[in-house]
């Protein structure tokens, strides 16, 4: 979906010491993602869905360029010649407070940041930045780090997925909850929360 779905990943954030090895990695797959017309079979990504669409992600792509803050590691240009294509991009920054990690883009761009590996804390910090939070997930070997990461991160998700993607949910099919400013604003899908807003109030007696 271009990375316009809610649930799309639009930030990561990653162990310093992973970080050289996990973005050379992540640069080759995405530089190899092919955009293209939806019915040619090598498609991966097409075009963002309206001239609106285009020009937020734009709007994003000139903001990051003239940000010293912004390091561009692949992608950022965008082509409406043929209808409104923007290329797969990737950043890194430092700042957890910056606008791409805080900010919702609905575009295919993703930004990276590094947290210190002697100091988790420092992610739980950093995540709750962004007033968004509709999914998130966990990738990790350790099971002692994957139990503390879910146990803090639990409440800065609606939904939290462990070694798998946080583009689950199937609109239509599944109820989608959210934290702060997504959707809902305080539902976790799937959560006694929705019966809050459908529990029947008795009327008080005249």
């Amino acid at each position: 979906m271009a990375g316009q779905k809610s649930s799309s990943c639009s930030r990561v954030f990653v162990a310093e010491s992973l970080m050289p090895r996990f973005i050379e990695l992540l640069a080759q797959v995405v530089q190899s993602l092919v955009v293209c017309h939806p019915l040619d079979y090598r498609c991966f990504m097409s075009a963002v869905v309206s001239q609106d669409a285009y020009d937020k992600a734009c709007g994003v792509l000139q903001r990051a360029g003239a940000d010293p803050g912004v390091r561009r590691v692949c992608g950022g240009r965008a082509d409406p010649e043929v209808g409104y294509f923007v290329e797969p991009t990737v950043y890194v920054v430092r700042e957890p407070a910056h606008e791409l990690l805080c900010n919702e883009i609905r575009g295919p761009l993703l930004t990276v940041c590094s947290f210190p590996d002697n100091d988790p804390d420092s992610l739980v910090w950093a995540m709750a930045q962004s007033p968004y939070a509709t999914s998130g997930s966990i990738f990790a070997r350790d099971r002692e780090w994957t139990r503390w990461a879910v146990s803090a991160l639990r409440d800065l998700s609606a939904t939290l997925y462990v070694n798998d993607r946080c583009s689950e949910e199937l609109p239509g099919q599944q109820s989608v909850g959210g934290t702060r400013k997504s959707s809902s604003g305080g539902a976790k899908a799937g959560s006694i929360s929705y019966l809050l807003q459908l529990a029947p109030y008795p009327r008080p007696p005249c």
